[in-house]
């Protein structure tokens, strides 16, 4: 702690042991002045690392398990002490034959647990046994907890109205329903597939008792991507009538996961957020992103991707992280203008569950001579900037200032094109050049013309190509 008027120091590297092991995630600041006087500024909450390395470090690894409870030997004390919240009427909960029993008849219960921090990547597989009784009567759903708040996964039964609640009185969204299946009183098991890379969600329902799919291969189109963490499970079961229990059993969060597989299509380069064909790589582009369609395991990652540049006999620097099925490459530096690149993959590559990719992939790319990027371009009279034709004024000079990045080493000579149109006919036209220097990395260039007599005019555009040639377009007309 430094006193800021006068530098001097009222603290200095003053140590206190807090015990921080319960914590997960930092939510906010809290800040509380009794006096009047008390102020505060310049709030900054950052992580504080070392210097980033060139080459990735070993990361972490997923575990392929999230969560599993078959409640074997368990009491319904022992859950609470685990971190479960049983519901309205828990009274009714108990464990029996290693199952947990909800007696629902003529009301509802459920239970929750919300103990969770697990990744939301890739592909996450919620399964666990459910006893149904006939639908006509029986109502069950299950939400899944997340930092994204509660998100219903499945909704099972037919009594009463989907918009309806029997735990707290509305949804706060829509939940999937599954329609037109006459469960009748077994032991299911529910298998819900959740793609967080294609926000879907696959639902899979055995038929235990009777050794039969309910459902197979359903699959919905649901909007995942707020979700970062899971957090646990939320259920809840209803029954109207004298009707037996509901019994959950086997439940398995785990993250799934395909073959890990490569080609040229799911490697891909970014100049900015754009992707870059293989063939004409836009110099200073600094982004990788590999998808291996499979989980990764990440150690397997680590010296796994090489990255050359073959015209110059140079390694390329990098760091990169995992997420999910995807290999992130940031590099140290962008790439270069007019090279061969060469990015060698091993094959010892793994997913989660210890399947290698096979065989070593290399994908060849080149970069091309540069580029001129305008960032926009605006026009002026008398210090003003012109957005209508009424506000151009005939007779007078204007300016146009033109900002822009380069990329290349060599000069650049572009078009600057003033349009006069009656309707849609071009009347007249005055072109300027705009040259960039070869050392000329970015920033901008004025332009100034008089404005020609508008009697007859009903339109002006003002245009930036890259030449008369190629006829691009560097940025978007300003039409008056």
């Amino acid at each position: 702690v430094a006193k800021k008027e006068s530098g001097e120091t009222a603290l200095n590297n003053f140590v206190r042991d807090v015990d921080l092991s319960s914590v997960t995630s930092v939510t906010g600041f809290k800040f509380y002045g009794w006096a009047g006087a008390a102020k505060l500024d310049n709030v900054v909450i950052e992580y504080v690392t070392e210097e980033t390395p060139d080459t990735p470090e070993e990361p972490g690894e997923i575990e392929v398990t999230i969560y599993e409870e078959n409640f074997d030997g368990k009491t319904k004390e022992d859950l609470v002490s685990q971190g479960y919240t049983l519901k309205d009427n828990d009274s009714r909960i108990e464990i029996a034959d290693n199952k947990m029993v909800a007696k629902t008849s003529e009301g509802g219960t459920g239970f929750v647990f919300n103990f969770l921090s697990a990744a939301a990547n890739g592909q996450v597989r919620v399964k666990y046994d459910l006893k149904l009784y006939n639908n006509s009567f029986d109502v069950n759903r299950l939400l899944l907890k997340t930092d994204a708040g509660d998100i219903p996964l499945i909704f099972f039964g037919a009594y009463g109205s989907i918009s309806q609640d029997y735990d707290t009185g509305s949804w706060t969204a829509t939940l999937n329903k599954v329609e037109g299946v006459n469960y009748g009183t077994y032991w299911y098991n529910v298998d819900l597939l959740l793609d967080f890379d294609n926000n879907t969600i696959t639902v899979n329902m055995e038929n235990l008792d009777e050794g039969t799919m309910a459902i197979s291969d359903l699959v919905w189109n649901y909007d995942l991507s707020s979700i970062n963490t899971i957090k646990g499970l939320d259920t809840y079961g209803w029954t109207h009538g004298d009707v037996e229990d509901t019994g959950y059993d086997n439940i398995l969060i785990e993250y799934a996961s395909e073959d890990p597989t490569i080609s040229s299509d799911r490697i891909k380069i970014y100049s900015g957020e754009d992707v870059q064909k293989h063939s004409s790589v836009n110099p200073g582009s600094d982004k990788i992103v590999i998808d291996f369609a499979g989980v990764l395991k990440a150690s397997t990652l680590k010296n796994a991707v090489t990255i050359k540049n073959v015209t110059d006999d140079a390694d390329v620097t990098y760091t990169a992280e995992v997420k999910g099925s995807k290999y992130i490459i940031t590099l140290s530096e962008g790439l270069a203008a007019s090279k061969q690149y060469k990015i060698t993959v091993s094959g010892d590559v793994e997913n989660i569950f210890g399947v290698k990719l096979g065989a070593e992939y290399t994908l060849n790319f080149a970069t091309n001579a540069g580029y001129i990027k305008v960032n926009g371009i605006k026009l002026t009279q008398n210090g003003s900037e012109v957005t209508s034709f009424a506000g151009l004024a005939q007779g007078q000079e204007a300016k146009v200032t033109v900002s822009y990045d380069k990329t290349s080493n060599d000069e650049k000579k572009i078009k600057l094109i003033y349009a006069y149109y009656n309707g849609t006919e071009l009347v007249k036209s005055v072109v300027k050049t705009i040259t960039i220097g070869a050392g000329d990395n970015g920033g901008t260039k004025e332009d100034t013309v008089t404005v020609e007599n508008l009697t007859g005019i009903t339109g002006v555009s003002v245009m930036l190509w890259e030449d008369f040639t190629s006829i691009k377009p560097l940025c978007q007309d300003i039409k008056l």
